[in-house]
Parts: C-alpha cells; structure tokens; sequence
C-alpha cells in the first residue's frame, strides 16, 4: 500500500511492475501533468526506500532513475506558469532537472523533494513519512472544482453543492422540531 496522488493507468502500473526490482519498497507516488519539455501529458515520480524513479515521455525508455544517497540536494524551482523538481549530485555543479509539473502539484512535488532530503541527509524515515501523509491529506482537503478548503478529506464541497441539496439536508434537523419552530415564530411576531 502506498500513498498517490492520482490512479496510475494500467500502462503505468506496468512499467512501475517491469522497472521496480522486488527487493525495493514503494514508498509513494506522484502523478505529475506536464513533461521536461513542456507537453501537458502525465508524468510519474515514484519513491522507493532507496531509489527515485521518474517516468517521463522524454527519458530514454521513458524512466531515469537516482540512488537515494547519491543525491546530494533535491529541490523544486519554480517558474512562470510551472516548476521543476531537480537534483543536485554528488559532483559540483552537477545538477539534474527530473520532472516538470504545473502549480497544482507542486505542494506534493515538494513534500518529495523534503522527503529525499531527509532521507539522503539519514534523517529520520519515520518522520519523513508522516510528513508525506500530511501533505497528501492536505491536498484531498482541497475541492477539486473550486479549490476551497473541505472540513476532512472526501467531505462534500458547500460552495459546489446545490442550494437544493442544502435546504434538504438542513430540513433532516429542522424538520422534526416544525411545531415549536412556528410556536416560536408567531411568539417573535406577537412581541
């Protein structure tokens, strides 16, 4: 089990199955929207407990990957428009740009890059989990069509939801206690 953004489409999920050795654990994914040269297709960054892998349309047989503890520094650019998740190496002046996405996925483009940092840096694992959990709830508690804040993860949007849909469920409440809310509202017309 392990945490995503979005659903990898089958041939995804076969490229992940055919390039991920069995000895490595999935630690999560994030499904990015724009390749390295700018095209709005899917691209994928995958974190295992020792490797990053990206799959990208641009990379020769569409993945690249980097060993954990040879990256020195991963961060995300940001630029007009979209960012770039990129690599410092081992080397001076080695710097590799992995994925490009747009602004919508950047928050979890940088909880991974905090995430390889901690990790390549042997930070602690398990705090550096439970920061990648926070950040993937934070982005389902997002409305999807609006982009309001929602109360939990999956709770209905109030700005999305029809005005119909409201009354109705806020009939459930008043509705049982009808008597006493027209006593009480006659009594306020009386004074």
């Amino acid at each position: 089990q392990y945490a995503a953004n979005k659903r990898l489409t089958a041939e995804e999920l076969q490229k992940l199955e055919t390039t991920l050795p069995e000895t490595e654990v999935l630690q999560f994914v994030v499904v990015g929207d724009l390749s390295l040269k700018n095209h709005y297709t899917r691209c994928v960054l995958v974190v295992t407990d020792s490797r990053v892998y990206g799959f990208d349309e641009n990379y020769d047989d569409g993945v690249k990957s980097f060993e954990l503890c040879a990256i020195k520094k991963a961060f995300v650019k940001r630029y007009y428009g979209n960012a770039l998740l990129v690599f410092n190496g081992e080397e001076e002046g080695e710097k590799t740009n992995f994925l490009r996405f747009s602004y919508r996925e950047a928050p979890l483009f940088e909880a991974a890059a905090t995430y390889i940092n901690s990790i390549a840096g042997d930070g602690n694992r398990e705090d550096a989990q439970v920061q990648i959990e926070i950040a993937f709830e934070k982005k389902f508690c997002v409305c999807p069509k609006c982009g309001r804040t929602l109360l939990r993860p999956g709770a209905p949007c109030m700005n999305c939801e029809t005005k119909h849909k409201v009354f109705k469920a806020l009939g459930k409440y008043v509705l049982p206690h009808k008597k006493l809310l027209a006593f009480c509202l006659v009594l306020s017309a009386l004074t």
